[in-house]
């Protein structure tokens, strides 16, 4: 398991079984889109986008605080496939559809 800002064995053990659930539900193809509603600073959307690099990822938080951290912790890990959005689901709902 990759630890993109110092996963813990829970944390990773959450990343590991949203990505069983991904990939026994057939949806996981290059170019698909992974939302992440409530994302905080991206515990669960970085590692995906590490470990899903042919999938989009956007992550949605309405604080702007978490959002400012996310993408410094985006740069860092100079992730390309993945987009923070501040808002909430309503404003978010456009940006899922048009990435």
């Amino acid at each position: 398991m990759v630890r993109v800002g110092g996963c813990g064995r829970w944390l990773c053990t959450q990343v590991e079984s949203f990505l069983a659930v991904l990939r026994a539900s057939g949806v996981l193809r290059p170019g698909a889109r992974i939302v992440d509603l409530g994302s905080g600073s991206g515990n669960l959307a970085l590692p995906l986008a590490y470990l899903l690099p042919e999938c989009e990822v956007v992550a949605v938080d309405m604080k702007a605080t978490a959002i400012e951290l996310l993408n410094e912790r985006i740069a860092s890990a100079a992730l390309t496939n993945i987009r923070a959005v501040c808002g909430d689901i309503e404003q978010a709902r456009g940006v899922c559809v048009s990435f």
